[in-house]
């Protein structure tokens, strides 16, 4: 997680963040960075990701996103 740099790849390839404000793996990815781990765990909005690996995929930095 820490060599993301919120470029936007893994939302662009993602199917559930359509709609951005209810969810968006860059914050997600940033809050884990910022070491808000404990409050990310307790939003609702990341038990909306599928699972795909479509983030993972399309990132260029090899972030695992859906690890």
């Amino acid at each position: 997680m820490s060599s993301c740099f919120t470029c936007g790849e893994c939302s662009s390839s993602c199917p559930v963040a359509v709609e951005r404000s209810a969810f968006d793996p860059r914050f997600i990815f940033r809050m884990v960075n910022l070491g808000l781990a404990e409050e990310l765990l307790l939003s609702p909005s990341i038990w909306l990701c599928v699972q795909c690996g479509r983030c993972t995929e399309a990132c260029s930095q090899l972030v695992d996103g859906a690890g």
